[in-house]
């Protein structure tokens, strides 16, 4: 479960010697069920993973490129996923004997090194897990590419406008 929240205050508890966080949701549904229930909990920064009009803009180039180099967007896209890796934080590795299929092998592998018999893959994100600045930047270096191949882009206007979109949209989330 994920779900958008703030830490409201921070208490230590000097009874029994334990710190207690409360936290402020829009969304406490999902919260209820799990009132008292021992939990794994990750706190992170949150950020909006990606602005869809980024995704759909990424989607043209991606199909355009295609074209022009005579794979399918699918391919295409996981060339391009190699070519501009975001790696997981912290890492995720994976080591299998050399002669492992990795496209059989669900997610997006970018590899690392082989020794003897076995050969190590980092675990890369697929663009829908970016963040509008990760997002930012595997646009600006797929717009490289498209420009290379003489595709059609949008101006840097409409890209600082998009961009600042982005921005915005992050601002409102602190």
């Amino acid at each position: 479960m994920e779900i958008k929240a703030k830490i409201k205050n921070i208490y230590q508890n000097l009874i029994d010697d334990c710190t207690e966080v409360v936290i402020q949701t829009d969304d406490p549904k999902k919260l209820k069920e799990l009132l008292g229930k021992e939990l794994r909990v990750k706190l992170t920064k949150w950020s909006e993973k990606r602005s869809l009009d980024a995704n759909a803009y990424l989607w043209v180039l991606v199909t355009e490129l295609a074209k022009v180099l005579k794979t399918s967007k699918e391919e295409m896209y996981e060339v391009l996923l190699q070519r501009y890796p975001v790696f997981d934080d912290p890492a995720i590795v994976m080591t299998v004997k050399a002669d492992v299929d990795m496209d059989k092998i669900c997610g997006h592998w970018f590899f690392y090194k082989e020794k003897g018999a076995f050969k190590s893959y980092i675990r890369i994100k697929g663009s829908s897990e970016y963040d509008t600045k990760e997002m930012a930047h595997f646009l600006d270096m797929v717009i490289e590419d498209a420009k290379a191949e003489g595709i059609e882009t949008l101006t840097p206007q409409q890209l600082l406008e998009l961009k600042s979109k982005w921005k915005q949209e992050d601002k409102k989330d602190e």
